[in-house]
C-alpha cells in the first residue's frame, strides 16, 4: 500500500510510556465497547465496566479553527499497568456517497513529534488514516492527538465515521495483550461556519 503524507504541524496533547511484553496465546480481541454520548463527546469503553482495559474519547466542537476546518480531539486512557502499543484511526467525512472525502490534518503533540507516525490515504477509498505502529515511550500515560477536518461538502450536521484499532498490553513477562477494534459516528453541527 502506498502511503502519502497529508500534513503535520500545529499543537495538541501527548503522554509518556514504557513498552510491555505479552503472554503466550495471542492477544484477546475486544470489539464491542460500551458507548457513552454527550453533546460534544463520545466515549468508548473496552472491557469490564468496573475496570475497563481502555477508554477512547472523541471530543468535537462546532467552532472552526479557520474557515470551515473543525477540530476533533482524540484521547486514550488505559488500565494501570498497561501500555498502548499501537493505534490506527480511519476518519471518513462524510462516511459514504461522496467520491472525495474530507481532508484530515494532524496536530503535532506539545512534547514533540510522535515516532513512527504515518498519515496517509487508503489507496482504494481515499479515506484518511492516522497510524502509529509503535508508540514506544508515548504509550504509558493518557495519549492524545488533535485532528482537523476540512469538509468537502456543505452537509449540516457533518457526519464523520471513525474506525479505530489499537493494541494495549499489560507490562511484565506474563502480561496479556488486547486488540481493540471499534467504529463510531459523529454528527458535527457546523454552527457559525456558513458565514451567517
Amino acid at each position: 500500500m502506498q502511503r502519502r503524507a497529508f500534513l503535520g504541524s500545529m499543537a495538541g496533547a501527548g503522554g509518556v510510556a514504557l513498552s510491555g511484553c505479552t503472554a503466550h496465546g495471542g492477544p484477546r480481541r475486544l470489539e464491542a465497547p460500551t458507548e457513552t454520548r454527550s453533546a460534544d463527546e463520545v466515549v468508548l469503553s473496552f472491557g469490564p465496566e468496573e475496570d475497563p482495559v481502555a477508554r477512547s474519547t472523541l471530543r468535537y466542537t462546532d467552532t472552526p479553527i479557520t474557515g470551515e476546518i473543525l477540530p476533533i480531539q482524540y484521547y486514550m486512557s488505559h488500565r494501570e499497568g498497561t501500555t498502548v502499543e499501537s493505534l490506527r484511526l480511519s476518519i471518513r467525512a462524510p462516511p459514504a456517497g461522496y467520491q472525495v472525502p474530507a481532508t484530515v490534518y494532524l496536530a503535532v503533540p506539545q512534547n514533540g513529534e510522535i515516532p513512527n507516525l504515518e498519515v496517509y490515504a487508503d489507496d482504494q477509498t481515499g479515506t484518511p488514516i492516522v497510524e502509529v505502529a509503535d508508540l514506544g515511550l508515548m504509550g504509558e500515560g493518557t495519549f492524545g492527538i488533535e485532528l482537523y477536518v476540512d469538509p468537502t461538502v456543505d452537509t449540516d450536521p457533518l457526519p464523520v465515521r471513525i474506525q479505530l484499532a489499537s493494541r494495549v498490553a499489560e507490562r511484565g513477562l506474563l502480561g496479556r495483550s488486547y486488540d481493540l477494534e471499534a467504529a463510531t459516528r459523529l454528527e458535527m453541527v457546523r454552527g457559525g461556519t456558513d458565514g451567517s
